[in-house]
C-alpha cells in the first residue's frame, strides 16, 4: 500500500444498512494514497463482518471495535490511530460525490498552505447544496458540515480534540476554535464533497454546547462588533433561539452562562420574555417567530 495521504476515519455504530456504500464510495475513487480507519462501537448487527470482508480485499481498510463514549470520543480514536498527514471524517451513512472527488481535492492539499480545507455537502434526500464559505460570523450561525472539511493533522496539536461533553456539536465547537486559533490557516473550496444524510445526532439540540460555548462566542462577538448587531433580525433570531434551545429562562441562568461578560439590554430582555412562556408553547415555530419579532421591534430602537 502507498504510503496515504489521507486517513479517512468512519464512526460506526449498528451501520450494516449503509457501511457498504459508504466504503464503496471511497475504494472506488481515482486516487489512492488514503486509508480507512472504521473505529466501531461494538455493533450489534453485521457491521463489523461487513468492514472486515471489505478489509480482506483492501488493505487500505482498517477497523477497530470497542465501546466507546459516542461519535466524538470515536472520531478522538481514529485521531490517534490515523497516518495520513490530512484526516477527514465521513459518516457510516453518508458517501463521496463521485469518484474524483479525492484527486480533485488532493491537487488543492498539495499546494496550499492552509491548515484546514473544506467544499460544500449535499445535504438530505433533496440533495441541498451546503453551504458555500465562512467566516465567523456565520460559523456562529451554523456549523461547516465535518463532511465537507479536510483538517492537517496538525490542527488537532494546535486546537486538541473533540470534546465528548458535547454530545451532538462537538466538531461545531472545534470549528469555532480553529477559525480563533491564531496562525491557523483556512481555506474554501467549491467543490462538493459528500453526500450527507440528515437526521443524526448533530440535528438535535445540544444543551450543554450552546450553554458553555455558542453563547460565550456570540457575546465575545458582539462585544467585538458592538451591540448594534442586534439590529440585524438575523442575528437577533439566532440569539433568540440560543436562549430557547439552551433552556436559559431567566436572569439568573444568562449571568451564570454569560461568563462575567457583557450582556446587552436586549438580550436581558429576551430570556425575560421567553421565561414567561412555557417551553411547550415556545418550541411552536409560529409562536416563537411571532414572539421573537415583537420583541426585536420593542428593543431595536434602543439597541446602540
Amino acid at each position: 500500500m502507498q504510503s496515504p495521504l489521507i486517513t479517512i476515519i468512519i464512526p460506526s455504530f449498528n451501520a450494516a444498512a449503509f457501511i457498504r456504500e459508504a466504503l464503496d464510495s471511497l475504494l472506488q475513487q481515482s486516487f489512492t494514497a488514503f486509508e480507512v480507519l472504521v473505529v466501531d462501537g461494538v455493533s450489534k448487527d453485521n457491521t463489523v463482518a461487513i468492514v472486515q470482508e471489505i478489509a480482506s480485499t483492501d488493505n487500505r481498510v482498517r477497523i477497530i471495535t470497542e465501546k466507546d463514549a459516542g461519535i466524538y470520543d470515536a472520531m478522538n480514536k481514529g485521531i490517534r490511530l490515523a497516518v495520513g498527514e490530512w484526516l477527514y471524517f465521513l459518516g457510516a451513512d453518508d458517501a463521496l460525490c463521485n469518484n474524483q472527488v479525492l484527486e480533485s481535492v488532493v491537487k488543492v492539499l498539495q499546494e496550499t498552505d492552509a491548515d484546514l480545507v473544506y467544499g460544500n455537502v449535499l445535504m438530505g434526500d433533496r440533495k441541498h447544496e451546503y453551504d458555500g464559505p465562512f467566516n465567523y460570523y456565520k460559523l456562529l450561525t451554523k456549523n461547516i458540515s465535518h463532511q465537507a472539511i479536510f483538517y492537517n493533522r496538525k490542527v488537532f496539536s494546535l486546537v486538541g480534540n473533540y470534546n465528548i461533553q458535547y454530545k451532538g456539536h462537538a466538531d461545531w465547537a472545534f470549528n469555532l476554535s480553529c477559525f480563533t486559533q491564531e496562525g491557523l490557516k483556512t481555506r474554501y473550496i467549491d467543490k462538493l464533497i459528500a453526500n450527507f444524510s440528515v437526521g443524526g445526532t448533530s440535528s438535535q439540540h445540544d444543551v450543554p454546547f450552546l450553554r458553555e460555548v455558542l453563547l460565550p462566542a456570540m457575546l465575545v462577538f458582539l462585544q467585538q462588533t458592538g451591540s448594534w448587531l442586534l439590529k440585524n433580525l438575523t442575528y437577533y433570531d439566532l440569539c433568540w433561539r440560543t436562549f430557547r434551545n439552551a433552556g436559559i429562562r431567566n436572569k439568573e441562568q444568562l449571568a451564570t452562562y454569560s461568563k462575567g461578560l457583557p450582556v446587552p439590554a436586549a438580550l436581558v430582555s429576551m430570556v425575560t420574555w421567553q421565561g414567561k412562556v412555557s417551553p411547550a408553547l415556545l418550541k411552536k415555530g409560529l409562536v416563537s417567530k411571532s414572539l421573537m419579532f415583537f420583541n426585536f421591534i420593542i428593543n431595536r430602537g434602543a439597541i446602540k
